[in-house]
């Protein structure tokens, strides 16, 4: 079993996805591999259970797991 690397703080990022939270229209994050989009996303997912946003209202989906493998447009 590995040790968890622990997540580098994106507070820059963080705070910059934060100021348009409740804006329209949907935000995009992109980047190169390994550059910390998932990280990103993880400390928003940790962000907004903080906040009091049920877990139930959170969506996280890793289109990269096999879970999503059948996946279609359709």
């Amino acid at each position: 079993m590995s040790a968890q690397k622990e997540l580098e703080n994106r507070d820059l990022y963080l705070n910059k996805l934060i100021s348009f939270c409740d804006m329209e229209p949907v935000k995009v994050i992109t980047g190169i591999r390994r550059c910390g989009k998932s990280s990103l996303l993880k400390f928003m997912v940790k962000y907004l259970k903080e906040k009091g946003i049920e877990e139930e209202r959170i969506i996280e989906m890793n289109f990269e797991s096999f879970e999503f493998k059948d996946m279609t447009e359709k």
